[in-house]
Order: C-alpha cells, then structure tokens, then sequence
C-alpha cells in the first residue's frame, strides 16, 4: 500500500506558505518533498483591479458620449456590446456582465445561451428594441422588450438553440418613423 501525505502551512511573517508532501511508497520511499512559496499579496490584491480597469478616454471622446446620453433624446439607443454568453454573473463587481463568451458560432442543440448585450439610452428617452432570431432566412421566433434611459443597461435574452442550422440575429430598435439596424451575429446549432 501507498501512503502520500500532503500538508501546508503558513508562515505569517513574508507570507510564505510551505507545501509538504510525504511519500510512502515507490522509488521515494520514506522522503519528504518540502516547497516554500511567497505569496505576494498586493499581487494578489491588485490582479482583480487590473482585470477591471479601462483605458482613460481623451477628454474628447468622453465628452461626446455624455453629450449623446444628455442631449441625445429621440436619436436611438447605442449598443455598445453585443455576444453570446453561456453564463451571466449574478453577484459581484461583475454583475450582469457575460461570465461566459461562446465564441466560433458554434452551439451544441439544446445548449442554454444568452444574447448579452449592454446599451446606452439618452436621458428622457427609452428605446423599443426587437430581437429576430431567423433560420433560413425565415423570421422564426421575435422578442420585444424596452429599455430605459441608462448609461450601461445590460439584458440577455435566452436564444433558440433548439434546431439544428444556421441562425441570425438582428437586433432593430424601432423608431417613430423608421427603424434602426443595432447590431447583428450569427450562430450555428450542431448536434
């Protein structure tokens, strides 16, 4: 019989952690494997930040972009990001963003996956979005929902990965007088 032991402990002063691993059988018989790790710990703390942080826009851009969502009312909502997600996180300094981008198009049939997409609408506006899902070039299935005025509206709506071939989504939003092409992508569902 093989006996393998395996402790770790911390040594509080540096931070170091020491991983030790006894073995008892084979060709080590009888030794002990002793590893001494520093864990830096603003490391640890920073890596999380970093993930988060963006690029600072030039003072133009960024004004352009508060402009559009104070005065911007009645000139259509801005999707600013659009993909097909297998998970949303629901709690943390990500939430409601994709925990989970499906990227290459293609999609298991029966597969649970969302359309996440994030928005801008102007202050004192909302926006009627409708969502086709084509197969075929045929319409098969619509969702309608609206939106609020918001700096980062996030939404996802489950698609239909309940038939095999190629899909389309569109993604309109419908103005008073016409409507407006946001986005579009396309998927494939395989067996």
């Amino acid at each position: 019989m093989h006996n393998t032991c395996i402790s770790l402990s911390r040594f509080t002063r540096g931070g170091y952690y020491r991983l030790t691993l006894y073995l008892g059988g084979g060709k080590m018989k009888g030794k002990m494997i002793t590893i001494e790790i520093l864990v830096c710990f603003w490391f640890l703390l920073w890596l999380p930040a970093s993930i988060l942080a963006q690029e600072k826009p030039a003072g133009a851009e960024a004004k352009k972009v508060v402009n559009y969502y104070y005065q911007g009312k009645g000139q259509g909502a801005i999707l600013m990001a659009h993909k097909l997600c297998s998970q949303i996180y629901e709690e943390g300094p990500l939430k409601y963003e994709c925990q989970e981008e499906i990227t290459g198009g293609q999609i298991q049939k029966d597969r649970e996956v969302y359309l996440w997409m994030n928005y801008l609408v102007p202050t004192g506006d909302t926006a009627d979005i409708i969502i086709q899902y084509k197969r075929n070039n045929k319409v098969r299935s619509v969702s309608n929902f609206e939106l609020p005025a918001s700096l980062r509206y996030r939404i996802w709506k489950k698609i239909p990965t309940d038939k095999i071939g190629d899909w389309q989504v569109n993604i309109i939003q419908e103005m008073q007088d016409s409507d407006l092409n946001l986005g579009s992508l396309q998927y494939k569902v395989t067996e």
